[in-house]
């Protein structure tokens, strides 16, 4: 099955929202995740790219980015039972969940951890029209919904420049993206003190 298709036979299924529990709980063990849209496109990233690191999640189109039912009530469940926060510093695990996380964590593959991590790293920095810059652009069939796509794509050489300096897409994909030639983006890259390797 397709990650972002027809999802498994788990989906909403109590071992499946138990998994993205401890995975939740786990990653955000790590640090804080800056907002909604990035922990959504987190967990979006791994059933896309590495579904085998589960659990495999059904995704649609959001107003905002990805979304997945199963991660949005899980957020809601673990907010409620005070294991997770949102504040101004983002969503992060209160001492209760910190305290449920290093238990959690021993448990885990540390291949996933890792994975969690490194995606965790990749979309933290970005803003967030950034982030939906990156999502648009690479999974177009995710923006069915959005309130933001026509103003994002209105406005995409910035943004795609954005994700090259700090090196979330090669200058050989943005020149794809922004449908330009490899030199346009150099010189781009140029001007904002890029280092170019050849």
């Amino acid at each position: 099955m397709t990650a972002m298709g027809q999802g498994t036979a788990l989906e909403g299924g109590e071992v499946l929202r138990e998994d993205v529990h401890r995975q939740m709980v786990s990653l955000l063990g790590i640090g804080p995740v800056d907002g909604r849209a990035k922990l959504q496109g987190m967990f979006f990233l791994v059933t896309y790219k590495v579904p085998e690191a589960g659990p495999v999640l059904r995704y649609a189109p959001g107003r905002h980015g990805p979304y997945s039912e199963v991660v949005g009530d899980a957020l809601e469940h673990l907010v409620a039972g005070g294991m997770i926060t949102e504040g101004p510093g983002g969503i992060s695990l209160t001492d209760r969940g910190r305290e449920a996380g290093a238990a959690i964590r021993g448990g885990m593959d540390p291949w996933i951890m890792r994975l969690l991590g490194a995606y965790r790293d990749a979309l933290n920095d970005l803003t967030g029209d950034e982030l939906l810059a990156f999502m648009y652009t690479l999974f177009p069939d995710m923006a069915a919904e959005s309130e933001d796509h026509d103003r994002i794509m209105s406005d995409l050489e910035p943004l795609v420049m954005a994700l090259v300096k700090k090196e979330k897409i090669s200058s050989g994909r943005a020149a794809e993206l922004l449908g330009v030639t490899q030199d346009k983006i150099f010189n781009n890259m140029r001007r904002m003190g890029i280092q170019i390797f050849y």
